[in-house]
């Protein structure tokens, strides 16, 4: 349980684009395939605003996370609108 708690403290986590590529090619395309999509689309729908997104919410320093539910939920529908997001590459 320790070694768990130093994980989540210590170590980053992937981003998702960068985690779909470590799966077995079975699993990416039956990923693709229930998202009705090829896997290079889904790869590139993936990385940019998505991955910054989902990193903001995975963020070790409260500081630098959304500071709601709220502001998580306007980002998303700014992607889906093809806007630009808050969320981007740490600096």
């Amino acid at each position: 349980m320790e070694e768990m708690r130093r994980t989540i403290r210590e170590k980053e986590p992937p981003r998702p684009s960068a985690r779909f590529s470590t799966l077995t090619e079975n699993d990416r395309t039956t990923t693709a395939q229930h998202r009705s999509t090829e896997i290079p689309k889904l790869v590139h729908s993936m990385r940019g605003d998505l991955d910054w997104i989902v990193m903001r919410c995975l963020e070790k320093d409260r500081a630098r996370r959304y500071e709601t539910a709220n502001a998580l939920v306007m980002d998303i529908k700014r992607h889906l609108a093809q806007e630009p997001v808050v969320a981007c590459r740490p600096a």
